[in-house]
């Protein structure tokens, strides 16, 4: 067992393997434990953390930590104290959510990211949203325009510039090494992810810019349209278990020991501030690689309608790579090909050339 201290309160995590580092967050449901197999699966050629998020496992059991930007907090500090500057990141459920929130407010710490069964409900407001266009600078003022539209000023962000390698896959193989200087992207070097296509620096300028942006949208001032909230809020964890596995199922037996460790409060903490619409634009923003995996049986967090796809993909299809897959709320349990996917993103220069049987493509509108 490790351990850390995150202003006075316990984090644990479990660390497998050597090489490049993957972090990897988990759900509502269970805690670090349920990735084992896939930090056995990875573990030959990268360095896999699995962490413990407040309120769940043998991390500290505090409410005062339970909300998302507490949670966000705790991963920063974690990879901070760790000396891990470039991860891959794999959350699911919860921990999808936070990694999201995580790249959005320090896009510089993170080289790609996979989201498993990502809360991706569809904001009321989704038809007259105005999708960015590769990415999400401050917004324009809503009395200059419609008031009813979200508006995004682009034009800065249109030009493409190569970006700088940060080791094979975008990682720092060597997080407490010294940083390594920025060399002059060649577009016909294998190594360099999507390389022609983005101009890194101003996309982390944008990513830090909307970071400082903490509006709650009108229709989001109480919880009566909180999907996410009505969903988990007074919910018991092993309401959520019986949900996605059968008493008989032997993953059942896995994650009931865990669950029954997970603090109740922190599911309704967590919901409270969701914004359907704000994650949805903090997954636009990102500059970097992102894989969004979903179980298209799952019952617990139901898959994102194919507007929402279109709308997270638009213009950004070479970097956003939705795969619904024929499982439920543990893709990484129920699919069998889910290793063989896990480690293909995170050794591939390019996402965008994956070949993933299940791969969504985008539809024209």
């Amino acid at each position: 067992m490790s351990a850390i201290t995150v202003g006075g309160d316990l984090v644990h995590y479990e660390v497998l393997g050597r090489g490049r580092s993957v972090v990897l967050l988990h759900g509502w449901v269970g805690s670090w434990r349920y990735w084992v197999p896939s930090m056995q699966h990875l573990h030959l050629k990268f360095k896999v953390y699995a962490v413990d998020l407040f309120g769940f496992g043998d991390s500290a059991k505090n409410p005062r930590r339970y909300g998302m930007d507490e949670q966000v907090r705790m991963v920063i500090e974690f990879l901070r104290m760790l000396q891990l500057r470039k991860v891959a990141v794999v959350g699911h459920g919860l921990g999808a959510w936070v990694a999201a929130e995580l790249a959005r407010r320090s896009p510089d710490v993170i080289a790609r990211m996979m989201l498993i069964s990502t809360p991706l409900f569809t904001p009321p407001d989704l038809s007259n949203r105005q999708s960015p266009s590769r990415a999400i600078a401050s917004p324009i003022n809503r009395a200059e325009g419609d008031a009813d539209k979200t508006i995004y000023n682009v034009d800065e962000f249109r030009r493409d510039a190569p970006l700088a390698s940060l080791g094979r896959g975008g990682y720092d193989d060597k997080p407490i090494s010294r940083p390594r200087q920025p060399k002059i992207a060649d577009p016909a070097d294998p190594t360099l992810p999507n390389a022609r296509l983005i101009n890194r620096a101003q996309l982390e300028k944008a990513a830090l810019a909307a970071s400082s942006r903490e509006v709650i949208p009108a229709f989001m001032k109480t919880n009566e349209d909180n999907p996410l909230y009505k969903l988990l809020s007074n919910q018991e964890p092993s309401v959520l278990l019986n949900r996605t596995f059968r008493r008989q199922d032997t993953q059942y037996e896995k994650l009931a020991q865990d669950v029954s460790r997970t603090d109740t409060r922190v599911l309704t903490e967590t919901a409270a501030h969701y914004d359907p619409g704000a994650i949805l634009d903090a997954l636009r923003v990102l500059s970097m690689p992102v894989m969004l995996v979903h179980g298209m049986s799952d019952p617990l967090i139901a898959p994102p309608e194919e507007a929402v796809w279109n709308y997270l993909t638009q213009e950004k299809e070479d970097l956003c790579v939705p795969v619904p897959v024929p499982a439920g709320h543990f893709p990484m349990y129920e699919y069998y090909s889910f290793p063989r996917m896990l480690g293909g993103f995170l050794d591939a220069p390019d996402i965008s050339k994956l070949e993933i049987k299940e791969r969504w493509r985008r539809r024209s509108r």
